[in-house]
């Protein structure tokens, strides 16, 4: 008797296996999990040390995006402190999920200060990002750990930028130090105490 009952679900299910790749197909909007990238395809992280700080590229794939107010840094390494992160303006969108967010496409760059208790040194870094798929697949918060390696400027410590602030000051008055000044650039005798 329980055979007989079990034999139409049987075949429902089977009809419905068989529908299912139909129905997909005339919703363009429906997208198997497997049309979605991996989400460390979708989101490439890369990082760098330029002018003091530390700077968090966002690589974004076509078609996804990432949400700014769910993107956080933190230090995993004693010693190195990070600050608050600058983030670029990002775009309005109207999420169903979360409401109005501001979100990040293509490429984003954020600037986090970093403080070292030391010497510079080599860090992880732990970042914390969630994204979406404009086909509809939203990922879980994700919490990277990141290997970032700090340039160190063999050469340029606090007595060396003291020199050169003290030999801008003095050759100011000189027409070739205004226009470097002007300029945005520096005088490299002076930095280097050779005078002029």
């Amino acid at each position: 008797m329980q055979l007989i009952a079990a034999l139409p679900v049987r075949r429902c299910l089977r009809l419905l296996v068989l529908l299912l790749p139909l129905f997909a197909s005339a919703h363009p909007g429906m997208a198997a999990a497997e049309d979605f990238l991996p989400v460390r395809s979708a989101y490439k992280v890369a990082t760098s040390a330029e002018a003091g700080q530390l700077v968090v590229r966002f690589e974004i794939a076509p078609g996804y995006y990432l949400y700014r107010d769910r993107l956080g840094f933190e230090s995993a390494t004693p010693g190195v402190t990070l600050g608050p992160a600058s983030l670029p303006v990002g775009l309005d969108h109207e999420d169903e999920y979360f409401g109005k967010q501001v979100i990040y496409r293509d490429i984003a760059n954020a600037g986090v200060p970093v403080t070292f208790s030391g010497a510079p040194q080599d860090f992880d870094l732990r970042v914390k990002l969630q994204g979406c798929a404009d086909a509809g697949l939203c990922y879980p918060p994700q919490n990277w750990p990141v290997r970032v390696t700090w340039a160190k400027s063999p050469g340029v410590t606090a007595e060396v930028a003291a020199a050169a602030a003290s030999s801008n000051a003095r050759s100011a008055a000189t027409p070739s130090a205004a226009a470097t000044k002007e300029s945005g650039g520096f005088n490299l005798r002076s930095l280097l105490g050779s005078g002029a």
